[in-house]
């Protein structure tokens, strides 16, 4: 009888240490996961400043929640009305590094940003998108692991976004990003650290969730300051028609040097490949650099005028104006008396959601 009861006392005895243990992990990630979440992202910064009206839109709601099936699936980068383009953020957990908690690409509660792509659904639970992934480093080509995700901490403190405009501080490494788009192009601007180097890597076959991606393709037109090429995707939709084709032409503001990533070996100055597993590493001079990326679901050829018709010559400073008064046209549509601030930013947050789908799928021609 002693025997048992020593037994029993000692399986008592585990069972408290086990439950104390699983107590203070929940304790523990519980306060971090707070940590996370209670830091307040901005909706103006020195750089830019929000619309009238458009200054009521919380473009975060619903990019969050617990457990992660509850998000509303949404993103925070820019857009226009209906756009074809949307450029946001991808971001990855802190745990496993688990990616497309929020099939839009960016989840509230994840800590590491892996870049800035083009394309995603907004609202849905099905994940397809990320095309053409951009991820600023002002890291030296020899530290750079081309077979791994290149990732940023970031903190929401350090984050701006209003309709038409996306900006965050990459505090690691120093360096501002903006973005505002077009219907069918984004635009970009990186801001380095002086003395440091000056790298973008451009993930071709990226895809948000590390879906199937296929038959990358891409040309470097340096003497034009341009990238062109294409990718087969395979997200949740588009898997279920063979994919689909997606092309692109990016066109810098100076010239860069460059190489190329083919799943297998890096090699400098090589101008075009293609791969399955595609990047592109290039190094600019200036601490300020301005991208401007069209896209098509027709052609090159497309994706270029695309570009052309709808940045040409205009600055960061113009497309991000006429950005802001397309979203300040839609959120005039309904007049509001009265409320609160807070239920202002509910109204507005949610009327400006209603202009994302359906999506520009045509090209201007």
């Amino acid at each position: 009888m002693q025997k048992f009861k020593k037994i029993f006392r000692t399986l008592l005895f585990i069972l408290l240490c086990l439950f104390c243990v699983i107590g203070l992990v929940l304790i523990f990630a519980t306060a971090k996961y707070n940590s996370i979440v209670n830091s307040v992202p901005k909706n103006t910064s020195a750089l830019a400043q929000p619309g009238k009206l458009g200054q009521y839109v919380n473009t975060f709601i619903g990019t969050g929640g617990f457990p992660y099936w509850v998000c509303g699936f949404n993103f925070p980068g820019a857009t226009v009305p209906f756009g074809m383009v949307r450029l946001s953020p991808e971001t990855m957990s802190i745990y496993k590094d688990t990616k497309a908690y929020n099939t839009s690409g960016y989840y509230y509660a994840d800590t590491k940003l892996l870049g800035f792509s083009h394309t995603r659904l907004a609202g849905t639970g099905a994940t397809d998108g990320g095309h053409f992934l951009f991820t600023p480093t002002s890291k030296p080509l020899n530290e750079i692991d081309f077979k791994k995700d290149i990732s940023h901490r970031f903190t929401h403190k350090d984050e701006t976004a209003f309709p038409g405009y996306y900006e965050i501080h990459l505090k690691d490494e120093n360096i501002l990003c903006q973005f505002t788009a077009t219907e069918r192009c984004g635009v970009h601007r990186y801001i380095f650290p002086k003395g440091s180097d000056k790298n973008i890597i451009l993930k071709i076959t990226n895809t948000i969730g590390d879906f199937k991606a296929n038959d990358g393709q891409v040309k470097i037109l340096s003497k034009n300051k341009e990238i062109e090429g294409s990718v087969r995707t395979y997200g949740s939709f588009a898997r279920r028609n063979d994919g689909i084709q997606v092309y692109f032409v990016t066109r810098f503001d100076q010239p860069f040097s460059f190489g190329i990533w083919d799943g297998q070996v890096f090699r400098e100055g090589l101008d075009r490949a293609k791969s399955d597993s595609l990047k592109l590493n290039l190094n600019f001079k200036n601490e300020t650099v301005n991208v401007k990326v069209g896209i098509s679901y027709v052609s090159i050829e497309n994706a270029r005028l695309n570009l052309d018709s709808e940045t040409g010559p205009s600055t960061f400073e113009e497309i991000l104006c006429t950005a802001k008064n397309k979203w300040e046209s839609k959120l005039t549509l309904i007049e509001i008396e009265g409320g609160t601030h807070d239920e202002k930013i509910v109204f507005y947050s949610a009327l400006y959601r209603s202009f994302q789908m359906p999506t520009t799928f045509n090209d201007v021609n």
